[in-house]
């Protein structure tokens, strides 16, 4: 029996209809199962290495007192990695899937953070799309995200601590005391799991301000939110300091290690060291995703309505971090690493998509107003009849 093909059409449309009004959760949904995939292959391929079995060296036993500031991670004594795993790591000792089990929570939370913020900040598909192919194949994302190192989850809290951070500020008045208190506390968290957490949220909530004070002065901004950011900040600078001032940075500085092992030295070669920089923000080594970036200067140039925002986010929320990053390398004497700035990679998805979106919302409204203009000159034209 043949079907026509205005019987198939009928069949077709609830299915296009469906794809149509949900392609934005269907584009996050298989890319997220994709981007898992890859990350599980990738383990799947290897053993736990050095760092990770030192890692897991410094979370087995007995409870450690972590207001002690007990070395567990690197060269730094913050706890937040350390109460993260300790639960899993005493229960399976060193079962390589099961000890990860909090980094395939945070893999797919990093999915589900990219997807509440591009709800939020972008209006095409086409933007939705960047962003989440991008996150989906970052290969440094791929490599780290389930690994047992504490970089293996700042990606996420840096995607969390900028939806946070926009939530915090633009919707201040809308939110309830009860989820005020949770987002401090999340902060917190961010702050005492790494010693970039600071940044992390310093940066996210940074920026929030400066686009809110095109809105309304800065006195007014402090003012309202005082009974967030002063408690929030006091305990959290307090709390940094804390965990901060017993880093061993001597083990550091025994090292053989310089911060140009790993990248042209910025002073010799600053154009490759700059490029390097950017093929690991994409976490592209083939180079086939560098013509994304295109989109950062046209959207610079075309976007009226978001180039201030744009601009901002790039230099605060990508440039000013991975300088900082690098200034602590030259001044610590460390490796410059890519795992330092992972959780830029994560934003800087984002970034290249809002940029890509803007450019498509540019052109979009351009089409509208030539519509409107023709529209406009025909009626003249049929009124001088």
């Amino acid at each position: 029996m043949k079907i026509s093909n205005f019987g198939l059409i009928i069949c077709l449309t609830p299915a296009i209809n469906f794809i149509k009004n949900n392609c934005r959760i269907l584009v996050a949904f298989f890319f997220t199962i994709l981007g898992l995939y890859l990350r599980f292959k990738r383990l799947a391929g290897r053993e736990l290495w050095t760092d990770e079995i030192w890692q897991l060296a410094q979370t087995k036993g007995a409870f450690k007192p972590i207001w002690h500031r007990i070395n567990v991670t690197d060269f730094t004594s913050f706890p937040g990695v350390y109460l993260l795993n300790y639960p899993f790591v005493n229960l399976f000792g060193t079962d390589k899937w099961a000890i990860n089990i909090p980094n395939y929570i945070v893999a797919f939370l990093s999915f589900y953070f990219l997807y509440l913020i591009c709800q939020k900040y972008l209006k095409t598909f086409w933007g939705f799309f960047v962003a989440f192919l991008l996150l989906c194949f970052n290969g440094n994302l791929i490599y780290y995200s389930f690994e047992f190192r504490p970089y293996a989850v700042l990606p996420t809290l840096s995607l969390g601590s900028f939806y946070f951070a926009g939530l915090i500020v633009s919707d201040w008045k809308k939110l309830s005391i009860l989820k005020k208190v949770l987002v401090g506390l999340f902060f917190i968290f961010v702050i005492i799991y790494h010693v970039f957490g600071i940044m992390i949220v310093g940066l996210c909530l940074l920026y929030f301000l400066v686009v809110e004070a095109n809105k309304r002065s800065y006195k007014e901004i402090i003012k309202e939110m005082s009974p967030f950011l002063l408690p929030t900040g006091i305990l959290g600078v307090l709390l940094f300091i804390w965990y901060v001032s017993s880093t061993t940075w001597n083990d550091v500085q025994k090292g053989n290690w310089h911060p140009f092992d790993y990248y042209p030295n910025v002073t010799n070669d600053f154009v490759h060291f700059v490029r390097q920089v950017f093929c690991n923000l994409r976490g592209d080594k083939s180079h086939g995703q560098k013509y994304l970036e295109l989109g950062i200067w046209f959207s610079f140039l075309l976007s009226k309505n978001n180039r201030f925002k744009l601009i901002g986010f790039f230099l605060l929320m990508i440039v000013l971090p991975i300088t900082v990053i690098l200034a602590l390398a030259i001044y610590e004497k460390y490796w410059f690493l890519d795992r330092q700035f992972i959780w830029v990679m994560s934003l800087y998805a984002f970034f290249l998509a809002w940029c890509w979106d803007s450019i498509i919302v540019y052109l979009q409204e351009k089409e509208k107003n030539r519509d409107l203009i023709n529209l406009i000159f025909r009626r003249q034209q049929i009124g001088s009849r």
